[in-house]
């Protein structure tokens, strides 16, 4: 049997309701507020055909010595007009345009130089990358894990050795990893992309690097046998068969 409700009564559960939904809504929007974070992982596809490689050791002992080889071996001014026409488009667009293009062209500057915009054109010594491999010049790679953080200007921490949270500056975007990922993207030049971020893990005894906690490592070498090579296939594969050139 249900008893008759005043509007008095009604009006004050009315209100009780309203402010459990509102405590609810609270709730769950503060359960999934994004944390702050210094460093992520990301993991990076990229076509090496113009590319000296992941990381180059010396940028300037290899550009002298590309300039003392070209000095000794330089062609005459009708040479490298024809070659300059061989070249393809994508190709004179890849060496001429984009952040990280000069004579020494790597993956990591490339992303070094992108990323140092993000932060708000820092110097690029504050950028530290680590990945887990280091590739050659014109190798490919489909999935490379690094590890990038940004020190402060004032930090006197080296790029070896530990770091301290408070020394780093936190990602941009309010480490929204997702819209960080769509800006470098849109950045990038088109032989490079990050297909996904995730927060660095955590460990309990050391900093996680990703050489040093790679599980495994895949390497793959693709051949083609016969007269007549895929021009399509042919940045990708080693014809070894001499006669198609």
């Amino acid at each position: 049997m249900m008893l008759p409700m005043s509007s008095s009564m009604s009006h004050v559960l009315a209100l009780l309701a309203l402010v459990v939904v509102v405590r609810c809504v609270d709730s769950f929007s503060s359960t999934n507020e994004i944390p702050i974070l210094t460093s992520a992982v990301i993991r990076v596809a990229y076509d090496g055909t113009f590319f000296r490689g992941w990381k180059a050791s010396n940028n300037a002992v290899r550009e002298s010595k590309v300039d003392e080889a070209n000095a000794k071996h330089r062609p005459s001014s009708l040479s490298r007009q024809n070659e300059t026409r061989r070249q393809s488009r994508r190709s004179r667009t890849l060496q001429r345009k984009g952040a990280g293009y000069g004579k020494v062209r790597t993956v990591e500057g490339v992303i070094r130089a992108n990323l140092k915009k993000v932060y708000g054109n820092v110097d690029e010594q504050q950028i530290i990358i680590d990945a887990c491999s280091r590739t050659d010049s014109g190798v490919h790679a489909l999935s490379l894990i690094a590890q990038f953080r940004c020190k402060k200007a004032c930090s006197s921490s080296s790029e070896d050795g530990p770091e301290d949270s408070e020394n780093l500056i936190p990602l941009p975007f309010g480490s929204n990893l997702s819209k960080l990922c769509f800006v470098l993207n849109r950045m990038l030049p088109p032989d490079v992309r990050v297909v996904a971020a995730s927060p660095t893990p955590i460990m309990h005894a050391q900093q996680f690097h990703p050489t040093l906690h790679a599980a495994s490592k895949t390497y793959v070498y693709r051949f083609a046998i016969g007269n007549t090579h895929d021009p399509i296939q042919a940045p990708y594969i080693w014809q070894l068969d001499g006669s198609s050139g």
